[in-house]
């Protein structure tokens, strides 16, 4: 068999390997399918990045990072309000273990972030909120009351 032969089934099989195994071990929901849309977040230069209808809109948070849920839901926690759109949040890359203190209120398989920011989905349009720096105020697998949704929705500038 000739050698370029052999060097793209290897090529093949270790994309294969690698691709497999990042799904199986992603804890971060970068896809969420609605019934009329699609978004998908992801790194562009370590800057977490959205895909929607084939644009890519830039994210000011560092890559890994991913739609925040609630209650190690499955699916992205989200709100709507009539006249904004569809509130999500993004949380970026989560602090290591040792960040973690008693008083923080959060353990660390709530997988936190200091940064996030907000998508809102409007008839087809996609706003980008500023993104925040909260310590520990983004957890991948924590949720937020509505009311930070509200907050996003319905900004005081």
């Amino acid at each position: 068999m000739p050698s370029y032969k052999i060097f793209h089934i290897i090529l093949s099989a270790c994309l294969l390997l690698t691709t497999t195994s990042c799904n199986a071990s992603n804890q971060f929901l970068i896809k969420v399918t609605e019934s009329d849309y699609t978004l998908e977040l992801f790194n562009y230069n370590q800057q977490c990045t959205l895909k929607y209808n084939k644009k890519t809109y830039p994210l000011n948070i560092n890559f890994p990072c991913g739609f925040v849920r609630a209650n190690n839901q499955m699916n992205a926690q989200k709100y709507h309000y009539k006249d904004v759109g569809t509130v999500f949040i993004v949380a970026s890359v989560p602090e290591k273990d040792k960040t973690y203190t008693e008083d923080d209120g959060v353990k660390p398989e709530h997988m936190c972030s200091n940064q996030g920011q907000a998508i809102i989905m409007n008839k087809g349009d996609v706003i980008l909120r500023k993104e925040q720096t909260i310590k520990l105020g983004f957890c991948h697998q924590l949720g937020f009351d509505e009311k930070v949704f509200y907050g996003y929705a319905y900004p005081v500038e």
